[in-house]
């Protein structure tokens, strides 16, 4: 996940990423313009790399977000 926070913090320094750490889940939470884009906690899967770029450029772009709600 790391990877990929430094990818979206560096092309996309206006998105969100939370990622959290507990000993019972871990979370990693990518939003942009206050919409979720992937959540693990919801999809219960970690997120496709490029698959998140691809969607934050479209967003840049000014093309819908979608949600990623499971893994394709």
């Amino acid at each position: 996940m790391n990877t990929l926070r430094k990818d979206i913090q560096k092309e996309f320094p206006e998105a969100k990423v939370v990622d959290i750490v507990s000993k019972t889940f871990g979370a990693f939470e990518v939003s942009v313009n206050g919409q979720f884009i992937h959540s693990r906690i919801e999809s219960g899967c970690n997120p496709i790399h490029e698959q998140i770029l691809y969607i934050l450029r479209d967003a840049k772009a000014g093309k819908p977000i979608p949600t990623i709600s499971k893994k394709e």
